[in-house]
């Protein structure tokens, strides 16, 4: 059985994260997008075109803006969040 991995975050280290942990057949792997429209952009055209333009996200990788499908199941969480976005001001 595969180890699912969950990615919060879509940006640019989210998605090379989420290459690399795909490349491993025992690993399923799901990125979540806090903006819906992005995730649903990432997963329409399987790249991140405005942070990471011309690299391909495999098929394999779950792109959701859902952050209960993303964690269902999940074994490791990656966080993958700009700390700006994590701490007030």
């Amino acid at each position: 059985m595969a180890t699912k991995i969950a990615i919060l975050g879509s940006g640019a280290m989210a998605t090379a994260c989420s290459i690399l942990l795909a490349d491993h057949a025992d690993q399923d792997v799901a990125i979540w997008a806090r903006n819906p429209d992005h995730a649903g952009q990432m997963a329409h055209d399987r790249e991140n075109k405005r942070l990471l333009p011309g690299v391909k996200i495999p098929d394999k990788v779950q792109i959701t803006s859902d952050i209960g499908e993303a964690l269902r199941d999940a074994e490791f969480l990656v966080a993958a969040v700009p700390t700006q976005f994590l701490r007030p001001r």
